[in-house]
């Protein structure tokens, strides 16, 4: 039997935990599944400061930036905890977590067709207002993998 691929995208609202147990309740028993979780983040930028008072309350601010990250590196190995805890064995989960290139719909995009996905479950986020100004990620993600993968897009 082979190996389903199934891939996770966190941006760490209280809706990834829809994610989490869709796959605990679809998934948890079938040894032939590799979870992925994912999360993109915005790289923080190294500045120089050089004795510049303003630099150095950026140089500040950058350090909490970068602290910020950590945290949300831990929470995806929280996640991966909430997935053994459901009864996934550990070595069934992998994380990444990588600078932004592009887009978060044309990461994860790209992801699935490099690393050969089958499944990507995410969680819509419910906001109204930035989905009048902008498609949502679930939907850019969904068709741009029409009919390659399946995914599956929790409310």
């Amino acid at each position: 039997m082979t190996t389903r691929h199934i891939l996770v995208p966190s941006n760490f609202m209280s809706n990834d935990d829809k994610s989490l147990e869709f796959v605990v309740q679809n998934y948890a028993h079938d040894k032939d599944i590799s979870i992925t979780l994912f999360h993109t983040y915005t790289p923080v930028p190294k500045i120089e400061v050089r004795n510049n008072p303003v630099m150095e309350k950026m140089s500040g601010n950058l350090s909490y930036l970068r602290q910020f990250q950590k945290v949300r590196e831990e929470e995806l190995q929280k996640a991966k905890e909430k997935l053994v805890k459901g009864g996934f064995l550990s070595s069934q989960i992998n994380y990444i977590f990588t600078p932004l290139k592009n887009d978060i719909a044309t990461d994860i995009i790209s992801l699935v067709r490099e690393k050969k996905f089958d499944t990507v479950v995410m969680n819509r986020n419910p906001s109204k207002i930035a989905k009048f100004f902008t498609r949502s990620v679930s939907k850019k993600v969904s068709d741009g993998l029409k009919g390659a993968v399946d995914v599956y897009v929790l409310i």
